[in-house]
């Protein structure tokens, strides 16, 4: 049951970002410190799932965002490398300023994904059915969600692959600027 009420609220969210009435209430917010703070909480998750976190996050990087939302970000990324790293596997995650940007490299180890079907990854319902396929499968849904989180703190979400032999994702957000 829990499964089905997460599919639902997950297809609300997709939904409401479509029609642009995603409820997101954007204010001046610390970046990192709201990155490093899920990170941080998902120690014995990663640990479980057999993964090693090595990080690299400058410091005070300043956006307006939601907290709320962009926990759920955070955690949807965090899902997607638990549930389709191979362990023992290695999750990196960076934040720096570049460009007027805020930019977090988010990548993980093997399995990587056939670089014919990265542009799809962020599709709706889009499942790769070779090396990143868990058995007890997943929705399709976790990394458009992502998608439509970053989209609407004005930013992107680029996937490709990952140095570490799986998954990069790429998330560009404006940063703060002074008015």
């Amino acid at each position: 049951m829990a499964q089905l009420e997460r599919l639902v609220a997950d297809l609300r969210l997709l939904s409401q970002s479509d029609a642009g009435a995603l409820d997101i209430q954007l204010a001046p917010m610390n970046l990192s410190e709201s990155l490093e703070s899920r990170l941080n909480d998902a120690d014995r998750w990663l640990e479980e799932s057999g993964l090693t976190l090595t990080t690299a996050l400058a410091d005070d990087v300043m956006i307006r965002g939601d907290a709320q939302r962009l926990r759920q970000l955070w955690s949807n990324l965090l899902d997607n490398s638990c549930a389709y790293t191979q362990p023992p596997g290695k999750l990196s995650v960076s934040l720096i300023c570049e460009r007027g940007d805020a930019v977090i490299t988010w990548q993980d180890s093997a399995p990587g994904v056939p670089a014919e079907e990265l542009s799809r990854l962020t599709e709706r319902l889009y499942r790769v059915e070779g090396s990143r396929n868990r058995a007890s499968g997943g929705s399709g849904l976790g990394l458009s969600i992502a998608s439509a989180l970053v989209t609407a703190h004005g930013g992107t979400l680029t996937p490709s692959a990952s140095a570490l032999g799986g998954l990069t994702g790429t998330l560009r957000l404006p940063l703060l600027t002074a008015s």
